[in-house]
C-alpha cells in the first residue's frame, strides 16, 4: 500500500517541478521582454523615427547572429548533453565555451573590417553607430550563451538572475543618460552591450566549475554540433529570415519611418511571444532528455499537453488584441503610430500560428528530424519573399504583418503534417 502511494505521488512531484520551472522560465522571459521593450520605448520616445528605425535594424541584425550561434552551438549542446555523463558534460561545456569565444571574436573582427571599408573615406555618426552595434552585439551574444547554458541544465532560476541583472543595469544606464541629456540610439546600444557583458562574465566566472576545456575534445564536439547543426541551421535560419526580413523589406520599399510602426507593434505582441520563448527554453531540454531515455511516448504526451496550453493561451491573447489593440497603442505611443493597432492584431494571429506547432517543432528536432522543419520553414520563406513582398509594397506595415501571417500559417500546416507522419498523431 505504501509502495502504491509513493508511486502515485511521483508523477505529481514531477509535475510540480515542471510547473515551477515553467513559471520561472515565464518570469525570466517576462523580464527579458520588459527590458527589451523598455529600451525600445526609450529610443522611440526620445529619438527620431529614423534613429528608431536604425536601432531596430541593428537589433534585428543581432537576432540573425543569435540564431546562427543557436543552431551551431547552443541548440546541439542542449539536445546532445543529456546523453553525457557528468565529466563528459563538463568537457562538452568547455568546448562550446571555446566555440562561442572564437565565433564571437571572428564576428566582431569581420564586422569591424566591413565598417572600416564602408567608412574609409570619412568618419560619420553612422560609423559610430555601426561600431557601437557590433560591440554591443558581441556582448549580447555572450549574455545569450550564459542563459542558454543555464536553460540546458534546467537551471531556470539562474537565467532569471542573469536577465534581471541586465534589466536593472540597462534601466539605470538609460536613466543616467537621460539625466545628462546624452541619450541617443548609439548610447542606448552602448548601455545594452555593457550591461550584457558585465552580467555574462560574472555568471560564467561564478559557474566555472561546470566547464572543463580539453583540447582534444574541442574539435570532436565541434564536428558533432556541425553535423546536426546544419539541419538546425536550415530550419532556424529560414524561420529567422521569415521573421526578420520584413523590417528590411519595409525599409526598402516604404521607408524607415514605417519600420518604426512595425517595430512598435511587435514590441506589444512580444509580450505574448515571451510565453512561447519561455516554453521553448524548458521544452527543448525536457524533450532532449525524454528522447535520450527512449521515451517517445513521454515526448508525445509533452507535445499534446503543451500544444493545448500554448494554443489556448495565445487564442485568448488574439481576442484581447482584436478588442483592445487600438486603445492600447494610444496608451503606450500616443498618436505617433495610428496604423499600429491593425498591425498588432495581425501579428497576434501570427503568434497563434507559431504556438500551435512549437511543441511539434521541438519534438521533431529532439527526434533528429530537424530536416522536416527545414522544409516547412523554407516554404514559409518563399511565401514571405513573394506574396509578403507584394503586400508590403502595397500596404506598408499592415501588408508586412499580413505577409508574415500568411507564411506562418503555411509553415504550421506543413509542420503538423510532418509531426503526424513521424509520431503517428498526438495520442
Amino acid at each position: 500500500m505504501m509502495v502504491e502511494t509513493i508511486e502515485a505521488a511521483a508523477p505529481k512531484r514531477v509535475s510540480a517541478k515542471e510547473a515551477r520551472r515553467s513559471l520561472i522560465a515565464l518570469a525570466d522571459q517576462g523580464v527579458m521582454s520588459a527590458a527589451n521593450f523598455f529600451l525600445l520605448l526609450a529610443v522611440a520616445r526620445f529619438t527620431s523615427a529614423v534613429e528608431t528605425g536604425a536601432f531596430v535594424l541593428a537589433l534585428r541584425t543581432v537576432d540573425i547572429f543569435t540564431e546562427l550561434y543557436n543552431v551551431l552551438i547552443w541548440a546541439p549542446f542542449t539536445l546532445f548533453a543529456p546523453g553525457c555523463e557528468t565529466g563528459e558534460r563538463r568537457r562538452y561545456s568547455g568546448s562550446v565555451l571555446v566555440h562561442q569565444t572564437g565565433m564571437t571574436l571572428l564576428t566582431i573582427a569581420g564586422a569591424v573590417l566591413v565598417i572600416a571599408v564602408l567608412f574609409s573615406t570619412r568618419v560619420s555618426e553612422s560609423a559610430g553607430f555601426a561600431l557601437a552595434a557590433v560591440l554591443a552585439g558581441g556582448s549580447m551574444l555572450l549574455r545569450e550563451f550564459a542563459r542558454r547554458m543555464a536553460f540546458s541544465a534546467l537551471r531556470v532560476e539562474h537565467a532569471l538572475a542573469i536577465d534581471s541583472a541586465v534589466f536593472v543595469l540597462q534601466a539605470a544606464g538609460v536613466i543616467f543618460l537621460r539625466a545628462r541629456h546624452a541619450f541617443s540610439s548609439t548610447s542606448a546600444l552602448c548601455v545594452a552591450g555593457l550591461a550584457c557583458l558585465v552580467v555574462a562574465v560574472a555568471y560564467l566566472g561564478l559557474t566555472q566549475e561546470n566547464f572543463e576545456i580539453e583540447r582534444s575534445s574541442i574539435r570532436r564536439h565541434l564536428s558533432r554540433n556541425l553535423r546536426y547543426g546544419r539541419w538546425l541551421f536550415g530550419s532556424d535560419f529560414a524561420l529567422l529570415l521569415s521573421n526578420q526580413i520584413y523590417p528590411w523589406l519595409i525599409a526598402a520599399v516604404v521607408g524607415k519611418a514605417a519600420v518604426a510602426v512595425f517595430a512598435a507593434s511587435q514590441a506589444i505582441t512580444n509580450f505574448a511571444r515571451m510565453f512561447l520563448i519561455s516554453s521553448q527554453n524548458v521544452l527543448l531540454p525536457n524533450a532532449a532528455r525524454a528522447w535520450a531515455n527512449g521515451g517517445s511516448g513521454e515526448l508525445r504526451r509533452m507535445v499534446r499537453q503543451s500544444t493545448l496550453a500554448l494554443s489556448g493561451g495565445t487564442a485568448l491573447f488574439c481576442v484581447a488584441m482584436l478588442v483592445g489593440s487600438r486603445p492600447l497603442v494610444e496608451l503606450i505611443y500616443g498618436d505617433r503610430f495610428p496604423q499600429a493597432a491593425n498591425v498588432v492584431f495581425l501579428l497576434s494571429l501570427t503568434i497563434l500560428a507559431m504556438a500551435v506547432t512549437l511543441p511539434s517543432t521541438i519534438a521533431l528536432s529532439a527526434a533528429r528530424r530537424a530536416d522536416l522543419n527545414v522544409v516547412a520553414n523554407v516554404l514559409a520563406l518563399l511565401v514571405h519573399v513573394t506574396a509578403g513582398l507584394l503586400l508590403t509594397g502595397r500596404f506598408g506595415a499592415v501588408g508586412a504583418a499580413s505577409g508574415l501571417l500568411l507564411g506562418s500559417g503555411v509553415a504550421a500546416l506543413v509542420r503538423l503534417h510532418f509531426y503526424r507522419r513521424v509520431f503517428g498523431g498526438y495520442r
